[in-house]
């Protein structure tokens, strides 16, 4: 694998966990990660705009963790 890809651990009792993505000029996207049904996660994906407001983008439900 490259060296560019970040692991994150997570438990399937853990709370909502936010990834932020950044550049030099700041942050640019949210990725939240929250249980969801099934012992599976949801992820929400937002853009943060320029004035700090977010917008949703993309929902994935259901992802299962194995």
């Amino acid at each position: 694998m490259s060296d560019d890809v970040l692991n994150i651990e997570m438990n399937r009792d853990d709370e909502v966990k936010i990834l932020r993505l950044r550049t030099n000029e700041g942050s640019f996207a949210d990725i939240e990660v929250r249980p969801g049904p099934d012992e599976g996660v949801v992820l929400m994906i937002y853009q943060i705009l320029e004035d700090k407001s977010r917008k949703a983008v993309k929902w994935v439900p259901n992802l299962q963790m194995i």
